[in-house]
């Protein structure tokens, strides 16, 4: 029953990453070609735990790039992006896959290239498997004693693969210097994931509105402080993250300047996040573990979570602005 109360929990709230900033697209269509290099890839994989079981495991990648402008006097571009999400419920009793095509318009506000404004829009087509073969509720008995033949009823009236189409919108801000980067953003998305719970009413689907900020700055001694800030709300139910990071900055052979990020977030109400990333030429790697606030029941189950992220950069750097954790 606990585990059941955890998974219309986080239907309601939707997929929430631990190190979303890696994941630009997850944030907003908007993103797409925005990358300080001509192409990017970026992919999280979270898993949680309750009381040692496999309670969720999400695979996020995706790919964003930009057209390049028939006139070179041009600056404005398009961008174009592919992201694939794999969800798994209940150690893959509920299976739900998407697959997002974004577009972007990147508009620059200044003769120096240095602050821009995108409009973006993404459709997804959405399926989600749901494995009948792994319900057992202890074979169809009620803690009394009694059989109740109309659960199984219900479950097998459920469609085991359906799938539909969805879309969202953003619009972004971004300003991109030598030495700072400050963006911000608004999406609006309509979710769902197909009824797959003996519920009245469906959580899990409805109109998903979300807000973030991100920036980083290099201090005087070379090292930089970034910070993100994002707000979602979902049928009624508010989910916010706080936090940033400190970066001690290194040289490589060449004398490209490296760095290691270390600091916290706080999923308000719900989670710490204790977070450390490497950027490296063209690749950031992070790593985080969620420590959760284990109010989930009376019960005081006992849940946590580890999320790997990496972003790989491709192809020429587009200008001399810094590098930072967010391309």
């Amino acid at each position: 029953m606990f585990i059941v109360f955890a998974v219309n929990t986080n239907a309601q709230q939707g997929i929430g990453l631990s190190q979303p900033y890696i994941s630009s697209q997850f944030l907003s269509p908007a993103t797409v070609g925005n990358g300080n290099y001509e192409q990017r890839i970026q992919t999280n994989l979270k898993s949680q735990f309750l009381d040692g079981n496999n309670l969720y495991r999400t695979l996020i990648s995706g790919w964003d790039s930009r057209f390049k402008n028939a006139d070179p006097e041009q600056k404005n571009y398009f961008g174009v992006g592919a992201q694939v999400i794999s969800d798994q419920a209940m150690a893959g009793v509920i299976n739900s896959n998407y697959i997002t095509l974004d577009f972007a318009y990147h508009l620059f506000l200044d003769a120096n290239l240095k602050n821009e404004l995108s409009l973006g829009l993404g459709v997804t087509y959405g399926q989600t498997y749901l494995d009948k073969s792994k319900l057992f509720f202890g074979e169809g008995f009620n803690i009394d004693g009694s059989y109740t033949a109309g659960n199984y009823d219900y479950l097998n009236s459920i469609k085991s693969f359906p799938q539909n189409f969805y879309y969202n919108t953003g619009i972004l801000f971004t300003r991109h210097t030598e030495n700072n980067f400050i963006q911000g953003g608004l999406t609006v998305s309509f979710l769902s994931k197909p009824k797959t719970l003996i519920l009245s009413v469906d959580t899990a689907s409805g109109m998903k509105s979300s807000a973030f900020f991100n920036y980083e700055k290099v201090l005087e001694n070379g090292s930089s402080l970034m910070t993100h800030l994002s707000f979602s709300n979902k049928n009624g139910l508010n989910q916010a993250v706080v936090g940033g990071l400190y970066s001690f900055p290194f040289k490589d052979k060449t004398g490209k300047v490296n760095r290691i990020y270390i600091g916290c977030f706080d999923r308000l109400e719900d989670a710490i996040i204790p977070s450390f990333s490497i950027m490296m030429d063209k690749y950031t790697l992070g790593l985080s573990y969620d420590i959760y606030n284990n109010d989930l029941s009376g019960a005081k189950l006992k849940q946590n979570g580890f999320e790997i992220a990496l972003s790989v950069s491709l192809g020429k750097k587009r200008n001399e602005w810094m590098r930072t954790i967010f391309d």
